[in-house]
């Protein structure tokens, strides 16, 4: 890491505070670090925000949207139900989706702390709260939203799909460890 003052040079003047110099910190390639931070913060952020956005939206509008959209799935899970003898409910389809979001959110997560070279122990707990309290928050939110109802079986949906994607991280970063060790 190499420390350069931007506003001790002759092309940009001095500091405003007399004796204090403002200075930016490059990494090895040259890039700044708040760059390279933001870089690796926005695909989990970006998640974090598709995710709050579905949970946003009407149940009832999203069933619409599908039975318009994809009107094969709907011929699909009446020949299911008729050929199994069961019933198929949306909602509860809907409700086992947050086990595959945390996944990807967790994993998302453990690859921005490996990415600031954070243990697995720290990226691992770091991780589980950061995703803990959004679930939370989540989950809360919704009691605001019509058509939508915040549920402790969601959140313990979320809690297990998060340590989920914890561990799915940690076997491929160990098969990545051994692979390149052997």
């Amino acid at each position: 890491m190499e420390i350069i003052s931007i506003f001790n040079t002759p092309e940009v003047g001095r500091s405003h505070s007399p004796g204090v110099d403002m200075v930016k910190i490059r990494a090895k390639n040259k890039m700044p670090i708040n760059i390279k931070f933001t870089r690796n913060i926005i695909p989990p952020v970006l998640f974090m925000a598709v995710i709050f956005i579905l949970s946003a939206i009407p149940i009832d509008a999203i069933l619409d949207w599908v039975k318009y959209r994809f009107s094969g799935i709907m011929a699909l899970r009446l020949e299911v139900q008729s050929l199994l003898h069961i019933r198929i409910i949306y909602e509860e389809i809907q409700n086992y989706l947050h086990v595959p979001f945390f996944i990807f959110l967790a994993f998302l997560w453990m690859q921005f702390f490996a990415k600031k070279n954070m243990g697995f122990r720290k990226s691992s707990i770091c991780t589980a709260l950061i995703t803990l309290i959004f679930g939370v928050l989540d989950e809360f939110s919704q009691v605001f939203f019509a058509g939508r109802i915040a549920s402790g079986f969601d959140l313990s949906l979320d809690i297990i799909g998060s340590l989920l994607g914890i561990g799915i991280y940690r076997l491929l970063s160990l098969k990545n460890i051994k692979n390149a060790a052997g």
